[in-house]
């Protein structure tokens, strides 16, 4: 017997072909049940963040639903960090702030398997403390997770970085050298045109240029996208060529030579 192919996923296990929101995939058993919870999640979320304002208590019922339905299927432990951001999220916005401190400081270090979803974890850690007046600790987690540096891209770490400066004393503009020496870094890899005078005497302000920039650049990235969309092959090339010989932030450059190369 001829032995199957294995799954599009987990690229472990063998996988058989299935019609996923009108994609054909190939899933083995468990990154077919990994896929059906994620959907469930995502399906329920939007009510749950419909609910958060008008009928919290509603929005919490629904996820306790959501858990119990799926949570058999949560074998990576995905939904149980999901859910218990999401409640920290309503209590926060509800400002029941100690509640959605305990919820937010109850989710295992071990469920966060990527960069990203370490930075994501550490800004609502972050939030949630600062709202419950612990700005000296919500400081302290994100430096943690700067100095760590679990593999975390440019991106990543100027968000942390603009999150630390907001935490700051607007009378103490001092960074530790080594966090102004990582701003440096991370200004150069992402290619944002902040003056090297400004990341020497005052880092703090760089930071906050920088984030500027960035964001700037990304909507200007975004709303070329969007124009392309009705545009031929040859004249999405030609504007992406375009775009990557005027725009000033080095990421975003590359980004736009990479699709002009496609």
């Amino acid at each position: 017997m001829q032995d199957l192919p294995l799954c599009d996923e987990c690229h472990q296990n063998p996988g058989l072909q299935q019609d996923v929101e009108g994609r054909s995939l190939r899933l083995c058993d468990r990154c077919a049940d990994l896929l059906r919870v994620r959907m469930a999640f995502d399906e329920a979320v939007m009510d749950v963040i419909r609910l958060t304002d008008s009928s919290p208590d509603e929005a919490l019922r629904l996820l306790d639903h959501l858990n119990e339905e799926n949570a058999l299927q949560d074998y990576d432990g995905w939904l149980q960090k999901s859910i218990k951001s999401q409640r920290a999220l309503i209590f926060a916005t509800r400002k029941r702030y100690h509640e959605a401190r305990n919820e937010i400081l109850s989710i295992p270090t071990t469920l966060l398997r990527t960069a990203e979803e370490r930075t994501e974890h550490t800004l609502e850690k972050a939030w949630v403390l600062s709202l419950c007046g612990e700005h000296g600790e919500a400081r302290q987690e994100i430096e943690e997770a700067l100095v760590q540096n679990h593999g975390l891209s440019p991106n990543s770490r100027l968000r942390l970085l603009t999150k630390l400066v907001e935490f700051m004393d607007p009378k103490d503009d001092a960074l530790p050298e080594s966090l102004s020496t990582l701003s440096a870094e991370v200004i150069q890899e992402l290619g944002i045109p902040v003056r090297k005078e400004l990341q020497t005497k005052a880092p703090v302000d760089a930071i906050r240029s920088a984030d500027r920039l960035f964001r700037e650049a990304g909507h200007r990235y975004a709303s070329l996208m969007a124009r392309l969309v009705q545009k031929t092959p040859d004249e999405r090339t030609a504007s992406m060529q375009r775009f990557a010989q005027i725009e000033p932030v080095g990421f975003y450059r590359q980004l736009a030579s990479r699709f002009a190369r496609k």
